[in-house]
């Protein structure tokens, strides 16, 4: 059946994120035998926070060309990456034709917030604070990006426009709500309204973002729909049973 939600694609929100890089001193190390990805996280709060803290700062201790899950790293150093985790940007994923195969018009609309640059800036000052302290006096080496030439707010906030990147946590394209939120798309029981025997059971469905990582988040989404699905089956095979009897 074809039933319109407007909310369908709609929602879309992710951690946007920008990468600060320095040099290590260390030397004669195969970046790529350390490499773990994230080593430790740090959250903390921007001055006119007032709720949860609205900044992640994630570590890895390699350097790449872009995107560690695509490009190897280059060499030792360390990235420090500060996230907007209370992000108040809104996004969209649309389709772009009928055709199947054409892939999706992506939109997440980062920064059109201007609190969620704000939060990053502030990230990057404290990347800065922390990596100037003594303990990483031993292995600090040059800082590669932004760099100490991006050094006023202005600055800062121009470099953060032109480096954004994703957190790799999109969700909220499937809204979960009730019948009188119009753009809700699922339940409380993940059912897509107005549509008999279809659920979605992913990130999609949450209606706001969590304030860090969302996989633990998934995984209980993930399990909750399960038991849901089968609670559904056992009750409708125990009616089953029941008018069969009579």
């Amino acid at each position: 059946p074809k039933v319109a939600l407007r909310g369908v694609g709609s929602n879309l929100v992710d951690h946007p994120r920008v990468a600060c890089k320095w040099e290590s001193k260390l030397t004669g190390l195969n970046p790529m035998h350390l490499f773990s990805h994230v080593e430790a996280n740090l959250y903390a709060s921007s001055p006119d926070s007032t709720g949860p803290p609205d900044i992640q700062i994630q570590q890895d201790h390699v350097r790449s060309n872009a995107d560690l899950l695509l490009d190897p790293p280059l060499s030792t150093g360390f990235n420090l990456k500060p996230h907007a985790v209370m992000p108040k940007s809104r996004g969209f994923l649309r389709l772009r034709s009928n055709n199947a195969k054409d892939k999706p018009l992506i939109d997440p609309r980062y920064l059109s917030d201007k609190r969620d640059l704000d939060s990053i800036v502030e990230g990057i000052k404290i990347c800065r604070q922390v990596v100037s302290q003594k303990a990483f006096d031993a292995i600090r080496g040059k800082e590669l990006q932004p760099g100490r030439e991006v050094a006023t707010t202005q600055e800062l906030e121009d470099w953060v426009r032109a480096n954004v990147d994703t957190g790799y946590h999109p969700v909220g394209t499937c809204k979960m709500g009730s019948r009188h939120d119009p753009m809700s798309v699922v339940d409380p029981e993940l059912k897509v309204h107005n549509v008999e025997n279809l659920r979605v059971i992913d990130a999609s469905v949450m209606p706001v973002i969590p304030n860090g990582n969302t996989q633990a988040a998934t995984f209980m989404i993930a399990e909750k729909g399960a038991e849901m699905i089968l609670a559904h089956a056992q009750d409708r095979n125990a009616m089953e049973i029941v008018t069969r009897s009579r």
